[in-house]
């Protein structure tokens, strides 16, 4: 089950001076000269203090190649604001998101930086599922008279970065939506891609064996949420097993390997009733035995606080 996706823009002359800007003042900061006129140059902080883990070894230090902050999510938020009540107020706020690498980074992973851009929502796609709603917002307006309490209708995107190292580059994209029902909907996605060849992947990539997977995830369910009735007993209206036994078949079984293990998200209404929310679950390493790919594992990560950087820009009014 596969959501809407995001959008990704290279804008690379901004990139390539913010992040080398950056980078030239951290190497003055870390030179000095001596009273005899000599440079003396300040030692580098333990890895303790600046965040990051120490590591011993050329294997775990090439992990840690990208933990100096290259990759920024940009978040633009939209609004379209229209007349209710004697009032000018929202009809429609929305967002979207843009990934952008660094550029040296971009520049030798070209097929990645080509698979993100065509996995994201494109800005003219939320553009214009905002006039959809502007035509709702008015209608309800109109039948309501001064009444205008739902305002405003929404359509927002946003992206987290879960992972990034010399294997997988994972991110989760998470929507909400409402235009006048009687609840909003949210979900979330999570696309995996191979960092050395752009390969999006499912969880054919991860898992070696996935005969006996849907039985391990359903036993984590009722483990993980043993008050939830449509899970433990497994209503025939829902048929939660049978669902996640097809999505593995498929192919479309939303999930991630990232952190600690194997994580897979299913969004309201897909194997419960939408009063029961959405669920989670992780696979350690003790659940999946030897079937996990071994390039999946373990997770090399850096610091997340320094590869990511979020940017929320200021809101966009559409006339």
């Amino acid at each position: 089950m596969k959501k809407r996706k995001l959008l990704l823009s290279m804008l690379m002359a901004t990139a390539v001076l913010s992040f080398s800007g950056c980078a030239a003042t951290e190497s003055l900061q870390n030179v000095s000269t001596d009273a005899e006129g000599e440079e003396a140059v300040e030692e580098e902080p333990a890895a303790e203090e600046n965040g990051t883990e120490a590591k011993e070894g050329s294997d775990d230090e090439a992990q840690y190649y990208n933990a100096d902050g290259t990759v920024e999510v940009i978040t633009h938020s939209l609004t379209m604001p229209g007349e209710a009540g004697g009032e000018i107020v929202d009809f429609v706020t929305a967002n979207y998101c843009e990934i952008e690498f660094e550029p040296e980074y971009a520049s030798a992973h070209p097929e990645l930086v080509k698979a993100v851009s065509d996995a994201m929502l494109k800005e003219s796609d939320v553009k214009t599922e905002m006039a959809e709603y502007y035509e709702y917002a008015q209608e309800m307006v109109a039948d309501s008279g001064d009444d205008f309490w739902g305002l405003p209708y929404c359509a927002e995107y946003g992206i987290e970065v879960l992972r990034w190292d010399d294997s997988m580059f994972v991110y989760r994209v998470s929507t909400y939506g409402w235009a006048g029902g009687a609840h909003g909907f949210g979900a979330s996605t999570y696309y995996s891609f191979d960092v050395a060849t752009g390969k999006q992947l499912d969880i054919s990539d991860f898992i070696a064996d996935s005969g006996e997977l849907g039985d391990r995830i359903m036993d984590k369910l009722k483990k993980e949420y043993p008050d939830n009735e449509e899970i433990v007993n497994g209503e025939e209206y829902f048929s939660p097993l049978e669902t996640i036994k097809s999505e593995i078949e498929d192919k479309t079984l939303d999930c991630a390997v990232y952190g600690d293990g194997l994580h897979v998200d299913f969004d309201q209404y897909e194997i419960a009733s939408y009063a029961a929310g959405a669920f989670e679950v992780t696979l350690t390493a003790e659940d999946y035995g030897e079937t996990m790919r071994d390039f999946c594992m373990p997770d090399g990560t850096g610091p997340l606080s320094q590869i990511v950087v979020y940017n929320n820009l200021e809101v966009e009014v559409i006339e």
